[in-house]
């Protein structure tokens, strides 16, 4: 029992001993850097992936067929109504505006030749030099003449207008031409007529319309794309 006890005193004393010495070190002042943290500016650069579009994107399609002779305004341009946006080869257009014309020339002639063969065929009818077979032969050529001059009233380059603004007639609500010309490129129908045929100078002279007439468009205000 002695033995056991003069162990355990020993370890107990090193074990105090220890334990002021730990105590003793904390209580010393201990040295540290102090840092300062300042503010800084830094830019951020952060990429996403996206695709710029106008509110309304208009594509000028034309409706006729042609080589483009030349483009006078570049993508995002601003235009103004009457300026030149593209000249396309007009050659097929005025070679068909010359055949109509030279038809029109033709048929003119022809008018008045059977007008004269007409007349001169009912004189001698009068003298009983010719029959009356020969006098209703000249009088229904003098007909289908006319006939070819004018229909219903209307010359042939009359009936070519005529006829374009027939194609393209409609009915349609005022709701559905907002949303139409919001999201469709191609012009109205009453656009392409009104708009289109005032600004060729061979519809003026097919009508011989007048300064002031709802169809008549200034000049300096026609189109000029072809």
């Amino acid at each position: 029992m002695k033995k056991f006890l003069l162990i355990i005193i020993p370890l107990l004393m090193l074990s105090c001993a220890s334990s002021h010495q730990q105590e003793s070190d904390l209580d010393e002042p201990q040295s540290h850097e102090l840092l300062t943290i300042a503010s800084r500016d830094f830019e951020i650069n952060t990429e996403y992936a996206a695709t710029i579009k106008g509110l309304q994107d208009i594509s000028v399609i034309p409706r006729i067929e042609g080589y483009l002779q030349g483009i006078y305004v570049k993508e995002g341009d601003r235009v103004k109504a009457g300026q030149l946006l593209f000249r396309i080869d007009d050659a097929v257009w005025r070679a068909a505006v010359a055949e109509a014309s030279a038809n029109v020339q033709q048929m003119s002639a022809a008018l008045e030749k059977a007008q004269l063969e007409f007349e001169g065929k009912q004189k001698l009818h009068e003298q009983n030099v010719i029959s009356d077979y020969e006098l209703a032969a000249a009088k229904s050529d003098l007909a289908v003449a006319k006939a070819n001059q004018s229909i219903d009233g209307f010359t042939p380059a009359q009936r070519f207008f005529i006829s374009y603004g027939t194609i393209w007639r409609n009915n349609s609500r005022d709701k559905y031409l907002e949303r139409r010309i919001k999201s469709n490129e191609h012009s109205p129908s009453e656009a392409r007529v009104n708009r289109a045929l005032g600004s060729m100078p061979h519809f003026y002279e097919a009508f011989d319309i007048p300064e002031g007439s709802k169809m008549y468009i200034a000049p300096e205000e026609r189109a000029a794309i072809w």
